[in-house]
């Protein structure tokens, strides 16, 4: 089932929010919605220890690929999301969400 990424993976958003709101600032006067959004998951690959592959989905909602690797340099297993088109995340091998269902 698909969540909001930090539901999904386990963390407050707030928190890590309020551990850096000067980067957030910037990430977003730099590149807006999506400068914050590359921040927020190089950061989860920081806490996580592991790189973040994230495959985002074209139009039809089938997985790109080739994901966007992010904290490369973290030495633990991968973890593969997948980021539909809602804007929700599901790990790597679990089933699409239903497009009829509203997200809880």
């Amino acid at each position: 089932m698909a969540k909001n990424f930090f539901d999904l993976l386990g963390y407050s958003s707030d928190e890590l929010a309020d551990t850096m709101p000067e980067k957030i600032v910037q990430a977003f006067h730099d590149n807006g919605k999506d400068g914050v959004r590359v921040l927020m998951y190089e950061e989860m690959a920081k806490r996580l220890q592991a790189p973040l592959h994230i495959h985002s989905c074209n139009e039809d909602g089938v997985p790109n690929a080739e994901p966007d690797v992010y904290g490369t340099e973290q030495p633990g297993e991968p973890v593969k999301l997948i980021r539909e088109n809602t804007d929700l995340y599901r790990r790597h091998g679990d089933p699409i969400s239903s497009p009829e269902r509203s997200p809880e």
